[in-house]
């Protein structure tokens, strides 16, 4: 399996080849939640994707949610977070660790079609975000404060990164943070 997301990352496409699609239509229960988790074990295990619950992101909806995690923090330093998911409680003393909820997609056609059943069907299926270009401004926001403290992580490089196109020209800082050529 592929993902890619669109250019204002508001939509992740998974597509199956075609042995993947053979898989699934000789699955028996593919309309399982533990169908859909085993089948996209591959690309959660390769990826940066992992699989949230509405609870986790304040969402009201059933819907299958795809997020991409940050590195966990202590409760006093979430950032500005769809969510947060706990990580663990840990340190010296120790004290509860949190991955905040960076970016969440969700399949919102699942109440007449599966996960699998669409993927079968089209070779792909698509996960919206509801995302705005709000959002994006705020986490460039938090990006370049966690990027001045010295602390930036390698996975918020690769987010900053990926808003190249939102990042505005006369912004050296950022735009070099983000390796985007003068």
């Amino acid at each position: 399996m592929k993902h890619t997301f669109s250019q204002a990352r508001n939509l992740l496409t998974i597509s199956a080849d075609e042995s993947e699609r053979a898989e699934l239509r000789e699955m028996s229960d593919i309309q399982s939640d533990k169908a859909t988790h085993e089948f996209f074990e591959r690309l959660i295990c390769n990826s940066e994707l992992q699989w949230v619950n509405a609870e986790d992101t304040g969402d009201l909806t059933a819907a299958p949610m795809l997020a991409i995690l940050g590195d966990p923090v202590t409760k006093d330093k979430i950032p500005q977070a769809i969510g947060v998911i706990l990580a663990g409680h840990y340190g010296n003393p120790p004290q509860d660790h949190y991955h905040p909820i960076v970016e969440r997609w969700a399949f919102m056609a699942y109440e007449t079609q599966s996960v699998l059943e669409a993927l079968r069907d089209n070779g792909a299926v698509v996960f919206t975000s509801g995302r705005d270009t709000t959002h994006i401004k705020t986490r460039l926001e938090y990006l370049r404060r966690e990027l001045r403290a010295e602390r930036i992580s390698y996975w918020e490089l690769c987010e900053l990164q990926s808003y190249a196109d939102y990042i505005p020209q006369d912004d050296t800082e950022l735009r070099q943070a983000a390796g985007i050529p003068e």
